[in-house]
């Protein structure tokens, strides 16, 4: 006070009740960090959250949804790497009514195994629930907020215990606001992060690429299938792994399609790359063949290429 005067007091005083500093030394890290927690082994970490993208149709929601079955039995693969925890899965679905959900779970357990698993997946189909469901929103009384229904369904997922995996099917349908705007993207993807950090699960968004992946020629390069992401780059910055379903060049679905002894359509051959991970992600590029309603890894040992082969020129 004497040296400095009242107004430096004043400023030590706010720091010191807002932030205490020294909590955030770097002296603190006194031991060797814990090893990552993988829900599936390096592709989704325990406590982050991910991005899967495509164009429309190619099968992201079944891919999904045969995901958390697979998580509800501690076992399986996603995108050919291995699922190595077990617990309950929150599936929140814009797109697909209840009895949709019914005939997707027959295509991809005909058994209907799920029926005595131990763990469960919660299928929320906004469809049924006779109302939107919008989980961040724009508008002239608040301005870009989390809505009190985003509140509702953070406290709806603290009734499920050992939850693991959250999926949000698809973005935008959650979202009232624009996208394309980074503070919009942001909030998404913080409230998202606050799922994960409270619950120490995935939080797993579905997404859409922009029309211009449709076209030839941009649905074939693991670089054009990024840029073709839709909305605002910090949604793609902000999480912690992103992964991109792609159309293989029709050439090569024809030969793949000869191979695979399968009836060649466009969207039977699909190429799966990680085009960001914070971590040490798995980064070849899969090439998937669509057998029914799943699509299934090709030659899983032997994969296509890496994205660190790809001349980004």
């Amino acid at each position: 006070h004497i040296n400095e005067g009242p107004e430096a007091v004043e400023k030590q005083i706010i720091i010191k009740h807002s932030f205490n500093l020294q909590q955030y030394s770097i002296k603190n890290f006194t031991t060797e960090p814990p090893p990552r927690r993988w829900l599936v082994k390096n592709t989704m970490e325990l406590s982050k959250i991910s991005l899967l993208c495509s164009i429309g149709g190619i099968g992201k929601s079944g891919l999904c949804l045969r995901l958390c079955l697979d998580v509800n039995n501690g076992n399986g693969k996603f995108l050919g790497n291995d699922i190595i925890q077990q617990g309950n899965c929150a599936y929140l679905s814009a797109e697909d009514d209840a009895e949709e959900t019914g005939r997707r779970l027959s295509l991809i357990d005909k058994s209907r195994s799920y029926l005595t698993c131990e763990h469960d997946t919660y299928v929320i189909t906004v469809a049924d629930m006779g109302k939107p469901l919008t989980l961040i929103k724009e508008d002239l009384a608040n301005g870009l907020h989390i809505t009190d229904q985003a509140e509702d369904f953070k406290e709806s997922l603290r009734q499920i215990d050992d939850l693991k995996l959250i999926v949000i099917d698809p973005i935008q349908s959650f979202v009232s606001g624009d996208m394309n705007n980074n503070s919009t993207a942001q909030l998404y993807s913080q409230f998202c992060s606050s799922l994960a950090s409270e619950f120490g699960c995935v939080v797993l968004s579905i997404h859409h690429l922009n029309k211009s992946a449709i076209s030839e020629g941009n649905t074939n390069s693991v670089l054009n299938a990024r840029s073709s992401v839709r909305g605002a780059t910090s949604l793609v910055d902000s999480h912690r792994s992103v992964n991109i379903l792609y159309l293989d060049s029709e050439e090569n679905t024809q030969r793949i399609c000869f191979e695979q002894n399968i009836e060649y359509s466009r969207m039977a051959v699909v190429k799966a790359a990680m085009v960001k991970s914070n971590s040490e992600g798995d980064m070849s590029i899969k090439t998937l063949v669509r057998r029914g309603f799943n699509l299934d890894i090709v030659d899983e040992d032997n994969t296509t290429g890496s994205i660190n082969d790809i001349d980004w020129k």
